[in-house]
């Protein structure tokens, strides 16, 4: 991991935003073309507030990070039963 991640996931306030210029899958547009069912996860996330989403490796699930817990809350509760959701807080 890079000194550059360390900082952006460590520092305060924590700015995921910088996440979508500097963090990225090359996974995601091969995996998109064949399954945009993932794609339109993601962009379901970001939709739903979320200031970084992404697919996890190469594409067993697709994350999104919320600035509050209720954020996340509220999104997962707007998902489908039948994907798995969980919320990590931080805090």
């Amino acid at each position: 991991v890079s000194a550059d991640l360390r900082k952006i996931c460590r520092g305060e306030p924590r700015d995921f935003r910088k996440f979508r210029k500097r963090v990225t899958n090359d996974f995601e547009e091969t995996v998109f073309a064949s399954r945009p069912a993932i794609r339109e996860l993601k962009e379901r996330l970001e939709g739903m507030g979320a200031v970084f989403a992404s697919m996890s490796g190469s594409g067993s699930s697709v994350f999104g990070v919320f600035e509050t817990l209720s954020a996340a809350q509220t999104a997962r509760a707007t998902l489908p039963k039948e994907y798995f959701a969980h919320i990590e807080d931080p805090e």
